[in-house]
């Protein structure tokens, strides 16, 4: 399992690209931890406040609660929890499951 980490602000912008299934989570810290389910297949990007997460298969991710997030695509299923920001859902190609989130856009845009 590859596992990446980055310091960032309480409420990072989050981009995420995803080959696979996605699990989602908030917490209390000012790092976003990124999880891959084999080597070689993560890679995460900070520039700034922005960080860019790409995943080539299954992926799991936490990040500072107030995050706003973009998913721009999800090949798989996505499961996102405990998010109080904006979350913009661009396409999610399996089920979506949803829980303690605040606004969410589910955009009907091809890819950012």
């Amino acid at each position: 399992m590859e596992k990446r980490i980055t310091g960032t602000i309480p409420n990072p912008q989050v981009i995420l690209k995803v080959d696979g299934n996605l699990i989602l989570k908030g917490w209390g810290e000012t790092e976003i931890l990124a999880k891959s389910s084999a080597p070689g297949e993560l890679t995460l990007e900070q520039n700034n406040d922005q960080v860019s997460i790409r995943a080539d298969g299954e992926c799991s991710v936490r990040v500072p609660i107030s995050s706003q997030v973009t998913i721009v695509r999800v090949d798989g299923n996505a499961t996102i929890k405990s998010l109080d920001s904006d979350l913009v859902i661009t396409k999610v190609d399996g089920n979506l499951t949803l829980r303690g989130v605040g606004q969410v856009d589910l955009d009907k845009l091809d890819e950012i």
